[in-house]
């Protein structure tokens, strides 16, 4: 599953506008997940899945009711979401390499104009690195994340069997088939699309996250270490 998570709080010396409105606003939280609904949330009655943390954030905040994705896939619902138009007139409107662009308004712009302090974690999709449509170009004060589908799903280990695992430490990423298989290791710095395997060059990074990755499973009966299982597949239209 992937998340974006945008953030934002209140910034102090804004302006004039920040001057003639002093009354107090809400910090706010958005969380835009793929393949979540709303029924998965205790907070709107699940009862088998424990989400103690987003259920106290409901409590303290606000509950919606009436919220739709903007689109079925990624990027065009993400776009949908910051700049608050629908895929007819959106510039985004599939999982494509194009970008914002400098003229398009994005909630976080229009926050800032209010006062507000920005930040995005998880994954963005509409725009690759260096491109207008970066979040930091878009209007967002802070990010950390992936830019695009592609990695953030490679991440998620979508197309990879049941028992792969993978671990991120720094700039550096490891992925394994199994437990038993030796890792993959990618520099993210110069290689965002993971397409070259530097384990060997760096022996001593890729012990330290095989070690890592040994120790950090633990076994569980809600969550069993299922291996030799084949990838899943998509279920026909």
């Amino acid at each position: 599953m992937a998340v974006s998570v945008v953030a934002v709080t209140m910034g102090l010396g804004i302006g004039p506008l920040w001057a003639a409105e002093p009354a107090e606003r809400p910090n706010i939280i958005f969380i835009l997940a793929d393949d979540l609904g709303y029924g998965d949330l205790g907070c709107y009655g699940q009862k088998q899945i424990r989400t103690p943390a987003i259920d106290r954030m409901a409590s303290e905040g606000m509950l919606c009711t009436e919220c739709y994705a903007g689109s079925t896939v990624c990027a065009p619902s993400r776009c949908a979401l910051v700049t608050g138009l629908h895929t007819g007139h959106a510039r985004i409107r599939g999982n494509a390499d194009v970008p914002l662009e400098p003229q398009d308004m994005t909630v976080a712009e229009v926050l800032h104009r209010a006062g507000y302090v920005t930040g995005l974690i998880g994954k963005w999709g509409l725009g690759e690195p260096g491109s207008s449509g970066v979040p930091t170009r878009q209007g967002f004060d802070s990010f950390f994340g992936y830019l695009n589908q592609a990695h953030a799903l490679s991440w998620e280990l979508h197309e990879r069997p049941a028992s792969a695992q993978a671990a991120r430490m720094g700039p550096w990423k490891a992925v394994r088939e199994n437990p038993t298989a030796p890792i993959a290791l990618y520099d993210l710095r110069t290689d965002i699309a993971e397409a070259h395997d530097v384990a060997a060059e760096h022996p001593d990074i890729a012990a330290k996250i095989t070690r890592y990755l040994n120790s950090a499973r633990t076994e569980s009966k809600e969550f069993p270490l299922r291996t030799g299982l084949r990838p899943r597949k998509r279920r026909s239209q």
